[in-house]
């Protein structure tokens, strides 16, 4: 099971759940698919991160409208979960929250320490930097 594309607001999302059968035999088809029930919730609950983590800016000292953002990855609550999904997120001066990067993690093979590059930032300004995570991929 894969999630819906990214919203804006980044919250869950309703599953309609229909069935169909097929009996087994010398004519045997699929039946029609049934009426969709009502929406289906399934909850699991959000990534975990440990309370010690922080978010790591590292200026780079050759453009200084650029910086690198790096965090160390969240932990999956359901081992079922075969990826997540980072939403890199920047504030300018106590402003919106806007995003600035979408990244999945496999976390089969996925590293440990994630980064992402900031652009087009303005000297002298200040930023607030947060990341997301959602449950991605499911087997």
């Amino acid at each position: 099971v894969q999630s819906l594309p990214l919203r804006e607001d980044w919250d869950g999302c309703s599953v309609l759940l229909a069935v169909r059968y097929c009996l087994a035999g010398r004519s045997a088809s699929w039946s029609a698919w049934s009426e969709a029930a009502g929406p289906l919730e399934v909850l699991l609950p959000p990534p975990r991160v440990e309370e010690s983590a922080a978010l790591r800016v590292h200026p780079l000292s050759n453009d200084p409208t650029e910086a690198e953002l790096s965090w160390d990855a969240f932990d999956s609550a359901d081992p079922r979960v075969k990826a997540l999904q980072y939403r890199v997120e920047l504030s300018e001066d106590s402003g919106p929250w806007k995003p600035v990067l979408v990244l999945e993690q496999s976390l089969r093979t996925g590293s440990r320490s994630l980064s992402c590059r900031l652009r087009q930032l303005r000297p002298g300004a200040s930023y607030n930097a947060r990341v997301r995570a959602r449950h991605w991929r499911l087997d």
